[in-house]
């Protein structure tokens, strides 16, 4: 997959110790938090030290009843990225499965997946961590659920605390740009210039889509760097002796660019490819401004990228 780099604007951040109650810390540009459990769990409650907790864990593959469900929604008249999520999780006992999905219309049509299923093998707690880019734009309301299943018995507890959402606000009207919110375990790979001696920021775009992104006040030069998406690497269908050959990846490009506060900019974020078309290219303003090709895709059976 493709990814895009451009500047990051007035951070946003919302945290849920769920160690008590359901109820969220959170930054301007947020207008509501909330987090509930699936109807499908049983004996939920709210630990000290572990956090939320529930048992029914265990159905052999995802149940859409069982989940945590955590819900955000932005400020009026404000957009909003959520660009990184992060869940302090633990078990009673091993081992579980885990996914994240997504959607805007709670879940009544729109249910997309955020990364890959993760297995939990491991009682102590960990730090689950994704970097995504997720708009959302007044009056949508964000829900991100956490799935569970395949825990070994229905008796199994699923903990998690501390579950923190950053990004930053897309159409800041505040002149001060702030660096965006990251931890420590968090790289920023390139930063835009600020000419009036405002902070530096950053931001990654890393899931395949076009998008807008409007320069805010003091702001004059940002440095793109894009990576087009990677090819489709060959299957084997025949015979048993073919050394299969790997799809090319994307093309690397960057630039400093100038750039005018309060306009504009189109973006587009190469996806990887799947079948022998060419990874997506990437490219911020227009293709002729920077572009990142897709790389080469390779037919089944074939020893040759």
């Amino acid at each position: 997959m493709g990814s895009m780099l451009t500047i990051a604007q007035q951070p946003v951040q919302v945290i849920w110790p769920l160690t008590s109650d359901g109820e969220a810390v959170y930054s301007s540009g947020i207008g509501s938090a909330s987090f509930k459990q699936g109807p499908g769990l049983s004996n939920f409650r709210y630990d000290s030290i572990n956090g939320a907790t529930s048992t029914g864990w265990n159905s052999r593959n995802l149940n859409t009843s069982n989940h945590y469900e955590f819900t955000i929604a932005p400020e009026r008249d404000a957009a909003i990225v959520i660009s990184k999520l992060k869940f302090e999780v633990s078990l009673s006992s091993v081992n579980m499965r885990m996914a994240l999905y997504y959607s805007k219309d709670g879940f009544n049509q729109q249910s997309l997946p955020l990364g890959n299923p993760v297995f939990v093998s491991k009682k102590s707690s960990r730090d689950l961590l994704l970097e995504t880019a997720l708009e959302v734009t007044y009056p949508e309301i964000l829900t991100i659920r956490v799935y569970g299943w395949s825990a070994p018995t229905p008796a199994i507890n699923f903990f998690t605390r501390d579950v923190e959402f950053g990004g930053y606000m897309v159409n800041s009207e505040k002149g001060d740009i702030k660096k965006y919110l990251n931890s420590n375990d968090s790289i920023p790979i390139a930063e835009e210039e600020i000419t009036d001696g405002g902070d530096r920021g950053s931001g990654t775009y890393s899931t395949a889509g076009t998008y807008t992104w409007t320069c805010p006040p003091g702001v004059t030069s940002v440095t793109v760097e894009c990576w087009g998406g990677g090819g489709r690497g060959g299957a084997r269908t025949t015979g048993d002796n073919v050394a299969l050959a790997g799809g090319g990846g994307g093309a690397y490009s960057s630039s400093t660019l100038v750039v005018v506060p309060g306009n504009i900019y189109d973006f587009q974020v190469g996806s990887g490819s799947t079948s022998t078309q060419e990874g997506g290219d990437s490219w911020f303003n227009s293709t002729a401004t920077i572009l990142a090709k897709g790389g080469n895709s390779v037919p089944n059976n074939s020893n040759t990228s």
